[in-house]
């Protein structure tokens, strides 16, 4: 199986998952209007999903062809469920007689009906055949005759569903529109969904995404259909929901009188709701008069407020909307008071830490620059004595004191390599890296690379090449500085990963106006998993051949770093076992 259908059916059994948890939900509401029609559609949902999943798996064409007919015990049925629902929603449940129901039901049974006897008229689908090049996927249906009946007759029950939540949305207070819109958005999005699959209108038309869109659906009906029924039972005094909110609620009329209000905002406010209703609300929440004036009309405004007094004050916030009445006026306002204590706190305690992290790293930052600087200086005299050794300077030297004094040579170098790196990380972290460009010779620059992994090599026996194209110029502009660091960096990674074969460092001319740096090896290579982080400081690669190598995980970062600076870009190719090959593009400035 492919990873696209994988990926799908995980997506279409988390689809069931959902659904299966909205029934639940749900389920204790069956006798509140429409939620038994809502529980319905749900289920046509979870239904037509599993039925879809195992067309796709198996592989056998019977099989398919039993499941792609299973599906139709949802399919048909699904307009209709919303158009119950929508219409019990919409208080225009009483239309929706026995007859009428029996009668809207004729077209989806007649479908489920030509589903299952399909191979005898093939009224449904004219013709059937398997996936595309596979045996995984959903069966390839040529629609029939009554196909186009079947789909036009589904679009008509969502579009009338879809009006009668359009008139909710638009002509009731608005209170109720944002849920009604909610619910709108659910029912739009199956059918644009439906129409590119049922016109191929997508790349991959044979994959049918309406599951999916009738998922959000059942969650975006489910939601509406909740937070309508609380606002509808709001003014209701003792309302058993309206009781039971965590969050407190207060109304208050146009003039401020506290019309209800429920035990949660009691316990915030402290106050007894009985001796509260009918008092002015400003008795509790004292700048009313200012925010009632800033929201003026608006739909909705918040504020933040603290109650109490410390160490027992807690933060809310405060959410008015207006409460308008059939003309549009407005009638009152709905206070909601939500308890933001420990959100207020985590931020202020994510706020410290941040603080904190941040002065740690310029402490780590400021370290690092300092003892980067004290370790060069005794690493120069180290490096120049180890050299003077090895000239002769004092006094003439056997086999033995010349390959001790290389040896302290080459390891002083790796070692200056590391604290050049440590101190260009903390330039670039400091934003301290200034590029002085002047004229240089790329030959200088090649020659003072290979001289300083010359001997590294030598010691692995590895083919240490160099190249200058021809047509590179004499003399380019640049931070001669900078560029030395970052083709130090990627020739010293490349000898330490090889272990037999050849280290290449090319200078080359890819166009008229960039200039490049190659460095190509024969080493270990690098996995396609680790690729994506090389780049990160203190970063290493974890297989175990190359984690036995020491270093910082320091070095192509900053390589990185400074030829993005530069206005360049570095490009990798490798294969494990192959070598690698990394290729640094810079703008050409001839001298």
């Amino acid at each position: 199986m492919t990873t696209f259908y994988s990926l799908y059916i995980d997506g279409l059994f988390i689809g069931i998952v959902i659904s299966l948890y909205l029934i639940i939900r749900l389920w204790g509401l069956l006798k509140t209007p429409g939620a038994n029609y809502l529980i319905w559609a749900i289920w046509c949902v979870v239904i037509w999903s599993f039925a879809y999943i195992l067309e796709i798996s198996f592989r056998d064409p019977a099989l398919k062809y039993i499941f792609s007919i299973v599906t139709f015990l949802g399919i048909p049925f699904l307009p209709l469920a919303i158009l119950s629902f929508v219409l019990t929603y919409t208080g225009r449940g009483r239309w929706l007689t026995g007859g009428r129901f029996i009668l809207l039901s004729i077209v989806p049974t007649i479908t489920l009906l030509l589903a299952v006897t399909n191979s005898w008229h093939r009224l449904l689908w004219a013709e059937i055949g398997m996936p595309a090049g596979s045996t995984v996927g959903p069966l390839t249906l040529q629609p029939g005759p009554w196909y186009n009946i079947h789909v036009a007759y589904s679009y008509v029950l969502i579009l009338v569903a879809a009006v009668f939540l359009v008139q909710i949305a638009t002509q009731s207070p608005n209170l109720y529109r944002f849920q009604a819109r909610i619910m709108l958005v659910g029912m739009i999005l199956p059918w644009i969904v439906n129409v590119i699959y049922v016109f191929g209108l997508s790349r991959n038309s044979s994959i049918d995404w309406t599951p999916f869109a009738f998922t959000l659906t059942s969650i975006a009906l489910e939601i509406g259909f909740l937070r309508y029924g609380l606002m509808d039972i709001l003014p209701v005094a003792q309302s058993t929901l309206f009781n039971a909110m965590r969050d407190g609620i207060i109304v208050a009329d146009e003039k401020g009188r506290v019309v209800e209000i429920n035990p949660s905002a009691q316990r915030i406010l402290k106050c007894e709701g009985d001796r509260l209703i009918g008092t002015d609300i400003r008795q509790v929440l004292p700048a009313w008069i200012a925010w009632k004036t800033e929201a003026g009309n608006a739909t909705e405004t918040t504020h933040e407020i603290s109650l109490g007094l410390t160490p027992d004050q807690r933060c809310y916030h405060l959410r008015l909307t207006p409460l308008t009445g059939g003309r549009g006026q407005v009638t009152g306002r709905l206070v909601t008071l939500t308890d933001i204590t420990e959100q207020k706190q985590a931020e202020d305690q994510l706020r410290q830490a941040h603080e904190a992290a941040v002065e740690a790293n310029r402490l780590k930052t400021q370290l690092l620059a300092s003892v980067s600087h004290d370790l060069r200086t005794p690493l120069g005299a180290i490096m120049g004595y180890a050299e003077m050794i090895q000239a002769g300077a004092f006094g003439k030297v056997n086999e033995k004191q010349e390959h001790a004094a290389a040896e302290i040579l080459e390891s002083a170098n790796q070692l200056l390599v590391f604290v050049n790196n440590l101190i260009s990380q903390a330039q670039i972290e400091t934003g301290h890296v200034v590029l002085r460009v002047e004229k240089f010779e790329p030959k200088e620059l090649i020659g003072a690379v290979r001289s300083t992994i010359s001997y590294m090599a030598q010691k692995k026996k590895i083919d240490l090449q160099t190249e200058i194209d021809a047509n590179l110029p004499a003399q380019i502009s640049g931070d001669a500085y900078w560029l030395k660091q970052i083709l130090l960096n990627l020739a010293n990674n490349a000898v330490k990963f090889t272990e037999k074969g050849s280290v290449k460092i090319r200078l080359y001319l890819p166009d008229r106006e960039h200039w490049g740096l190659q460095v190509i090896d024969t080493g270990i290579g690098i996995t396609q998993e680790d690729r994506p982080r090389i780049f990160e400081a203190f970063h290493q690669i974890e297989s175990s051949p190359a984690r036995r190598r020491s270093g910082s995980g320091l070095g192509l970062s900053i390589v990185q770093q400074l030829i993005t600076l530069m206005g360049g870009e570095i490009l990798l190719q490798s294969e494990v076992g192959q070598g690698s090959k990394f290729t640094v593009i810079l703008p050409l400035t001839a001298a």
